[in-house]
């Protein structure tokens, strides 16, 4: 999953909703979630945090081309469009 918060404008404030969201990176067929973003050492440890709790593979990656080229070189079941 590739999630560009550059692109986000407001987070959401309801837990359950957050949580019911959360909840897919639990899911046995989920790979990497990386977030294009800026370098933000309080925001990446707080996501760090998270991703380790529900054991989800996560990386920040500045671009969105960084991100694609990082998830064909760590995942061989995606093909190359």
């Amino acid at each position: 999953l590739i999630v560009d918060r550059r692109l986000i404008t407001k987070y959401p404030l309801n837990i359950i909703k957050l949580k019911n969201t959360l909840s897919s990176l639990n899911h046995p067929n989920f790979g990497w979630l990386l977030i294009v973003d800026e370098q933000d050492a309080m925001r990446d440890f707080l996501i760090g945090i998270v991703t380790q709790l529900m054991r989800t593979p996560f990386r920040r990656i500045e671009t969105l081309d960084d991100a694609i080229t990082f998830l064909y070189q760590h995942d061989e079941t995606l093909s190359r469009v």
